[in-house]
């Protein structure tokens, strides 16, 4: 009997239970295409302020994962016979039009899959005791991560308003790069810890870390935002590196950051972490952390002229864009792992401000003397509610510095942005990879 018929046989043989299994959860706990947004034990009163809760979906094909609580390697998710449909052996893979739900065994045995063969998919729920480590699922709708779940390998994809969820208390890597490519007015929100191992870049849509929410790109890359696209943070959210990025820019936008939104103005601070610098010490060191990229002109933040850094708070005195270094991550406690050259350095942020920087506030901490660049310093009369922190490198007028520079300088693509900046067209597939 070949691998196939193996498969099949033990779905004829095991499907009902599992089936019976699963139906038995979803009459119990929501899911990623039966989210139950008016659940207030599952959901906050703030979701009726999103997007993705006011989307329509058609009914689908739904599949279940034909191997709960085993060990699956190799495995290809597009493949009918890895799947169940109303827990018989399914007769087509999964597609944009399906939804999927990955579960634990009947008696709580983990499901781990590995292999290098993904799959398409329109809204999938992972649920508790599910691991994996694919080459990459592409989510079309909803994704839904459970408390005790994790997966490593997603697109994000379609042309609809969608949540991208995950419970678990610490950060779930959910790929190593990621280029976020939707139609221009369409989202997708994360919500919960995220983190990936890379690149993010943002060509076309919005994309919002929700309140509360973590993202953090990898510490190895520099985040575009490019001119029809949208970061927003939105109340008591965070958006920063996975550990300091010595070398390079962390981020440059031509696009748009938004700290809350007019629909969703901020109730309370959001921050934006930024990266020390090594500013080319130590260059060639040959330490894991300080790249032999690492040059003079590195700094934190790029806005270039055609770029737009904006605020929306209901009350800008305690409802801010926080602004300040990101610190040390889950890869060094401190100094103490740094070349001499470096750890000597005063640990703080720079940025340069080409755009419209409206600011009603905002604050600056951890900001190195001269760390604001701007062609015009006379703009700063313009902002309201900008304050400086207690761990400024220097008192608030020292911190900024008039750029005598190119003003028109572009944006330059690094990483799968080079590869991918050609491509990205407005409300084509995002294009994601977990290969280094």
């Amino acid at each position: 009997m070949n691998f196939r018929a193996l498969i099949v046989t033990s779905c004829v043989l095991g499907g009902l239970l599992i089936a019976q299994h699963v139906m038995a959860q979803e009459a119990n706990q929501p899911t990623a295409h039966s989210p139950r947004f008016e659940d207030r034990s599952v959901w906050p009163a703030w979701v009726e302020k999103t997007a993705f809760v006011k989307e329509e979906w058609p009914q689908a094909r739904l599949l279940v994962w034909a191997h709960a609580g085993q060990t699956l390697r190799g495995a290809d998710m597009s493949d009918p016979a890895n799947w169940l449909q109303n827990g018989k052996p399914a007769t087509q893979g999964p597609d944009e039009n399906t939804d999927i739900i990955i579960t634990a065994g009947p008696d709580g045995a983990r499901t781990f899959i590995a292999g290098n063969k993904g799959c398409d998919a329109r809204h999938m729920t992972v649920e508790k005791g599910v691991g994996a480590f694919l080459k990459s699922v592409s989510v079309h709708g909803n994704m839904w991560i459970k408390d005790g779940a994790s997966w490593h390998a997603i697109n994000v994809r379609g042309s609809k308003d969608t949540f991208m969820r995950n419970d678990n208390p610490t950060s779930n890597s959910a790929a190593n790069k990621i280029a976020f490519n939707k139609p221009p007015d369409k989202s997708t929100e994360w919500m919960g810890q995220w983190k990936i191992g890379d690149e993010l870049d943002l060509f076309s849509g919005i994309f919002i870390v929700s309140p509360d929410s973590t993202f953090m790109p990898g510490d190895r890359s520099t985040q575009h935002i490019y001119p029809k696209a949208k970061l927003v943070l939105t109340s008591g959210s965070a958006f920063y590196k996975r550990d300091n990025q010595y070398w390079g820019h962390d981020i440059e936008i031509v696009g748009e950051v938004m700290a809350g939104t007019p629909q969703r103005p901020l109730t309370k601070d959001a921050t934006l972490g930024l990266s020390f610098k090594a500013k080319g010490a130590a260059k060639g060191h040959g330490n894991e952390f300080i790249s032999h990229m690492t040059n003079e002109g590195d700094m934190g933040l790029i806005l270039y002229k055609e770029g737009r850094l904006t605020v929306h708070s209901t009350d800008p005195k305690v409802a801010r864009l926080v602004i300040q270094w990101r610190g040390f991550g889950e890869k060094r406690a401190g100094k103490e792992n740094e070349p001499a050259a470096v750890a000597a350095m005063p640990h703080g942020i720079d940025m340069l401000l080409l755009g419209d920087a409206s600011l009603d506030g905002v604050e600056f901490n951890h900001v190195l003397k001269g760390g604001i660049a701007m062609p015009d310093l006379a703009a700063r009369n313009a902002w309201k509610n900008v304050t400086y922190g207690k761990e400024n490198l220097a008192p608030s007028e020292e911190l900024f510095t008039k750029y005598t520079g190119d003003l028109n300088q572009k944006m330059k693509d690094t990483g799968i942005a080079a590869g991918l900046a050609k491509k990205a067209k407005d409300g084509k597939a995002t294009e994601t990879t977990n290969e280094d």
